[in-house]
C-alpha cells in the first residue's frame, strides 16, 4: 500500500474546554489554517512548498480542554525534519502577525454558514441544542453562538495562538515507513 509509505506526522495543541472564550478564536484560527484551498497551511505546504502530500486537522469542543491537532504526510523524496520545520514556522507566523482582514471574514463566513446549515431543518435544531444541553448543561447556548463568532477580533486569535499553538504545548508522533519490506 503506497499510502502506507508515506512518512506521516500527528500533532496535538492542548486548548480549552469548550466553554472557554478562547473557543471561538481557536475555531477561527482553524478555518484560517485549514479550511479550503485558501487556507495558510493547505496553500503554503501542500500547494506552493509541495512537502505534504496531503493536511488535515481540527479543534473540537468538549466538556474537557481538547486537543487541536494536525495531521500531515510528507511528500516522497522530501526531509520530514524539513516539513516539520516548515509547518512550525507557519504556526508561529500566525501567532506573531497579525490575522488580515479577508481571513478573518472568510473564517466568520464559513462558520456562520455551517451553524446556519445545522439549524436549517428541524433534526438540525433539535441536534444542536440537545447537544449542548447534554454537553455543556445549556441548551441555549446554540442560540448565542452568532454573535460570538462575529465578535472575535483579529488580536485575539493572534493571541489565542500564542497561549496554545507553541512548542512546550506540543505533543508529536512521527511514523517512519518500514523500508525493509
Amino acid at each position: 500500500n503506497k499510502q502506507a509509505e508515506l512518512e506521516s506526522w500527528m500533532l496535538g495543541y492542548l486548548c480549552c474546554s469548550g466553554t472557554h472564550t478562547d473557543t471561538y478564536a481557536l475555531d477561527i484560527l482553524q478555518q484560517i489554517l485549514l479550511n479550503g484551498d485558501s487556507s495558510r497551511l493547505i496553500q503554503n505546504l501542500v500547494h506552493r512548498q509541495s512537502l505534504f502530500v496531503d493536511m488535515s486537522g481540527s479543534f473540537n469542543w468538549g466538556i474537557d480542554p481538547e486537543l487541536f491537532h494536525f495531521e500531515f504526510r510528507v511528500q516522497p523524496g522530501k526531509s520530514g525534519e524539513e516539513a516539520l520545520e516548515q509547518f512550525t514556522r507557519q504556526i508561529e507566523k500566525i501567532s506573531t502577525s497579525p490575522v488580515l482582514d479577508w481571513e478573518m471574514t472568510r473564517a466568520k463566513n464559513q462558520l456562520l454558514s455551517q451553524i446556519i446549515h445545522e439549524n436549517s431543518t428541524l433534526m438540525g435544531k433539535c441536534t444542536e441544542v440537545s447537544g449542548y444541553a447534554v454537553i455543556f448543561d445549556d441548551p441555549h447556548f446554540v442560540f448565542d453562538i452568532i454573535p460570538k463568532y462575529l465578535n472575535v477580533t483579529a488580536d485575539e486569535v493572534m493571541t489565542a495562538a500564542q497561549k496554545y499553538m507553541n512548542t512546550e504545548n506540543r505533543t508529536m508522533v512521527h511514523l517512519i515507513p518500514d523500508k525493509s519490506q
